[in-house]
C-alpha cells in the first residue's frame, strides 16, 4: 500500500495538495450538460408553440386515453401551477438556480451528474423564456402548460425535465460508491485505506473522513 502511495501521490499527512488525475479532467461532462440543456430547451419551446397552435380552441384532447390528455393553459406560478401569486419571486429563484448550476457544472467529472444538471438547467431556462417573452413579460410572463394527468396539475416538458433531473441527482447522491473505484481514487491522492472501509465502505468513509480536505478532491470521482 505504501509503495503505491509513493507512486501515486504524497501521503495525506505530507501537506501536499492532491491533484485530480489528468485522465479524469475531461470536457465530456460539460459538453453533456450543454447538449442536454439545449435539447430540453428546443423540445420545450417547440412543443409549447405546437400546443398554442393546435390547442387554442380550448378543447382537451386525449393522448393516452384519459391517462394523459392535452389541455392548453397559461401558468403564472411555478412548476405544476404552484405559487401563482409569486411570479416575480419564482422567476428570481429560477435565475439563481440556473446560474449556480451552470457555474457548478464546470467542475463535474461524472456523466450521470452532468445529464441531471443539463436536464434541470434546460427545464429552468425553458420556463424562464416564457417568463420574459410571453405576456405580460418582464419576468411575469405566463408559462405554457399542456400536459394533463389525472389528479395532477397541468405541466409541460420543461417541468418534466426538471423532475427527471432532480430524481437522477437523488439517485446519484444515495448510491453507495463502488469499492474498487474508491480504492483507486484514494490511492491516487495517497489516501491510506482502512480494511473496514474496503469491506464496508460507505459508513466508515462518511464518519471518519468527512472533514478531510481531500474529500473535496475525492468526492467527484467516488460518486462518478
Amino acid at each position: 500500500m505504501h509503495d503505491m502511495q509513493e507512486e501515486a501521490g504524497a501521503p495525506l499527512n505530507s501537506g501536499a495538495t492532491p491533484t485530480v488525475p489528468p485522465s479524469r479532467v475531461s470536457g465530456r461532462p460539460l459538453a453533456l450538460v450543454a447538449v442536454a440543456a439545449l435539447g430540453v430547451i428546443a423540445a420545450d419551446q417547440a412543443s409549447k408553440q405546437w400546443a398554442q397552435d393546435a390547442l387554442s380552441d380550448g378543447r382537451p384532447r386525449d393522448l393516452l386515453g384519459s391517462f394523459l390528455r392535452l389541455r392548453l393553459t397559461y401558468n403564472p406560478g411555478a412548476a405544476f401551477s404552484l405559487g401563482t401569486n409569486s411570479t416575480l419571486f419564482i422567476t428570481a429563484i429560477a435565475v439563481v438556480v440556473v446560474v449556480v448550476l451552470a457555474v457548478t457544472a464546470r467542475k463535474l467529472r461524472s456523466l450521470p451528474w452532468a445529464l441531471a444538471f443539463g436536464l434541470i438547467i434546460g427545464g429552468a431556462v425553458g420556463n424562464l423564456i416564457d417568463r420574459f417573452f410571453r405576456e405580460p413579460g418582464g419576468g411575469r410572463g405566463h408559462v405554457v402548460d399542456f400536459l394533463e394527468l389525472p389528479h395532477w396539475p397541468i405541466f409541460n416538458l420543461a417541468d418534466s425535465a426538471i423532475c427527471v433531473g432532480v430524481v437522477l441527482l437523488l439517485i446519484r447522491m444515495l448510491r453507495k460508491p463502488d469499492a474498487a473505484k474508491v480504492e483507486i481514487d484514494c490511492r491516487y491522492v495517497g489516501f491510506d485505506i482502512p480494511t473496514d472501509f474496503v469491506v464496508g465502505y460507505g459508513l466508515d468513509y462518511n464518519e471518519r473522513y468527512r472533514n478531510l480536505r481531500d474529500v473535496a478532491v475525492l468526492a467527484p470521482h467516488i460518486y462518478s
